[in-house]
């Protein structure tokens, strides 16, 4: 009887907690390799949202339009090659593109910054930035999204 038990309770208890979840770097990798690339040679994979904070797996082949969040912070952790990230200045011809979401074709005057893999970077809300990736390379990142309302 006690195994009985013992073969019902332990699967249970080794269960994770309501919330929690994790990805494996060998699901990462997979989920990076199938994404499909938009215009900007982009790929994006919107992997969870938690209302307050969201994590959004990106593979980059090309060049992103520039863009700020009015009520964002991105957390961006480079998991594999290099981009320049340039970041501050000004967005060069700007568009709302949905509520606190600004794009546009470029930045004027901001700084630039090679990332690597393992690199981590955090851009405060309202800050210009566009990442970008050299020909016939790629770079696969995360960014964490936090509301800083």
């Amino acid at each position: 009887m006690k195994l009985f038990f013992l073969a019902i309770a332990l699967p249970m208890l080794a269960q994770d907690p309501a919330g929690f979840q994790m990805w494996t770097s060998s699901e990462l990798q997979t989920r990076a390799a199938a994404l499909k690339l938009n215009q900007y040679q982009q790929g994006v994979d919107r992997m969870e949202n938690w209302g307050n904070h969201a994590v959004i797996l990106e593979r980059l082949e090309g060049e992103t339009p520039a863009e700020a969040h009015e009520t964002m912070a991105d957390l961006f952790i480079v998991t594999s090659g290099e981009t320049r990230l340039t970041v501050g200045g000004i967005i060069v011809d700007p568009v709302n593109t949905s509520a606190g979401e600004i794009r546009g074709k470029s930045i004027k005057g901001g700084v630039a910054n090679r990332l690597a893999a393992g690199d981590i970077v955090h851009i405060p809300a309202h800050m210009p930035h566009q990442l970008s990736v050299e020909a016939g390379k790629r770079c696969t990142y995360l960014v964490f999204k936090v509301r800083m309302e």
